[in-house]
């Protein structure tokens, strides 16, 4: 403790990691079509984002796409 005092690092000088496909996956989990609809996704997106979820695999989005869903979570 005393040398990363020294050193200047400290216990407040962490870096937390965020798991942005798990925030990505519980949002359309919670997304209805209506939902959907409201945010500006349309019908085709919207069914390819919770086959995606279902199938488990990686969700990869459009920049568009994905400004849509970070302003509904």
């Amino acid at each position: 403790m005393e040398r990363s005092e020294v050193f200047g690092v400290s216990k407040e000088d962490t870096i937390e990691y965020v798991n942005h496909q798990k925030k990505l996956r519980e949002a359309v989990t919670s997304l209805t079509l209506n939902g959907a609809l409201n945010i500006g996704l349309d019908k085709r997106e919207f069914f390819r984002l919770k086959k995606k979820v279902k199938s488990d695999k990686s969700i990869v989005l459009r920049k568009k796409i994905l400004k849509i869903l970070y302003n509904f979570i």
